[in-house]
């Protein structure tokens, strides 16, 4: 058993760098001002310190049994100042140890406490949003948490 939490520890590290490198978006002013807790009324327009603290890269790291393996899936979200936005997922099966991956690019505006997300071709995703002990690095887009990477 020790060989297999190894590998699932090996899997794991490089399963955990990310697809995408380049230059950071940044996070700009808003960053360093404190994040308020979602509100509970309407929606509303606007970004203010919730847009802010949403540009970035988030990633968050799940491992699921599959029939006597595992599977580690990484979800990154980056969403950049000019309201674009990518979504990255790559799944390794450990026995495989290849992992699949799935670019998938966006556009997203937010309100209050929620983003809309469009995909080329699909109808409008929304999201609810915020940050996990009102951090700005700890996204949480509709209860998954996402540890910011950039």
């Amino acid at each position: 058993m020790g060989g297999l939490a190894l590998a699932l520890a090996l899997c794991l590290s490089a399963c955990a760098a990310p697809d995408q490198t380049g230059p950071s978006t940044g996070g700009g002013d808003a960053l360093g001002q404190p994040v308020t807790p979602p509100a509970t009324g309407g929606g509303g327009g606007g970004g203010g310190a919730a847009l802010g603290a949403l540009i970035g890269d988030f990633q968050t790291i799940s491992v699921i049994p599959v029939n006597g393996n595992f599977q580690s899936t990484v979800t990154q979200w980056r969403f950049a100042a000019d309201s674009s936005c990518r979504r990255t997922v790559r799944t390794t099966l450990l026995s495989e140890g290849i992992a699949q991956t799935t670019l998938a690019d966006c556009t997203y505006t937010t309100s209050v406490n929620s983003v809309l997300v469009t995909f080329p071709g699909s109808p409008t995703a929304v999201f609810s949003v915020s940050f996990a002990g009102f951090s700005p690095d700890r996204l949480v887009l509709d209860g998954v948490e996402y540890q910011r990477i950039d």
